[in-house]
């Protein structure tokens, strides 16, 4: 069982036949940097995926608007970072791999075609444009693309002649699920409206 530890800003594996809590990646610091496994930094990482080759996907959130990336643990241990650059400059559609700008990702799932949606929610405590949006990073280029929401806030009612992947759709999305990936079915609980939504 692999295991995001945000505050500890690690990586843990549980082996849960032996009840062993193992540090598996990264040194306790707060940072981004790359390399063995648990040399390697993490900034707050709060979801993992992984793929049919056994490499992981792990989203640091950071604790900053910009500075949320996607970062992979191969199977020999190497820590790359191959999705965003930590660096608080709006996200911009069609950007690939470290040209990637997250506002403040939340979590994050894969699908079997190894495409990555990411809950990514910036809210300004300013009067200001915030963002309620989903975003699918394609497995194959690493290209970014808005797929639901929008940068106006939505209570979760969902219009059916309009579908979920239109403005307004999405209020404070927190956590997602995929329940299938070939059809893509994803759910994601919103946080201020308080509902699920498809």
């Amino acid at each position: 069982l692999y295991i995001a530890d945000p505050e500890g800003h690690r990586i843990l594996l549980y082996q849960i036949d032996t009840g062993i809590l193992d540090v598996l990646a990264g040194d306790g610091n707060a940072g981004s940097d790359n390399g063995p496994q648990l040399d390697a930094t993490f900034y707050a990482p709060e979801a993992i995926a992984k793929d049919d080759e056994g490499n992981l996907y792990i989203l640091d959130t950071g604790t900053i608007a910009g500075s949320g990336t996607i970062r992979k643990i191969d199977t020999t241990g190497f820590v790359q970072t191959i999705a965003g650059l930590g660096a608080p400059f709006a996200p911009h559609e069609n950007a690939v791999g470290d040209e990637i700008r997250f506002n403040q990702p939340t979590h994050m799932v894969m699908s079997n075609a190894g495409d990555f949606y990411v809950i990514d929610v910036f809210l300004s405590n300013v009067s200001g444009p915030t963002t309620h949006v989903l975003r699918k990073i394609l497995g194959s280029s690493l290209q970014i693309q808005s797929y639901a929401g929008s940068v106006f806030p939505g209570d979760g009612t969902l219009d059916p002649m309009i579908g979920a992947q239109q403005h307004g759709s999405m209020h404070s999305p927190s956590v997602l699920t995929m329940v299938s990936s070939n059809p893509l079915r994803l759910f994601a609980a919103e946080r201020a409206a308080g509902v699920v939504i498809e």
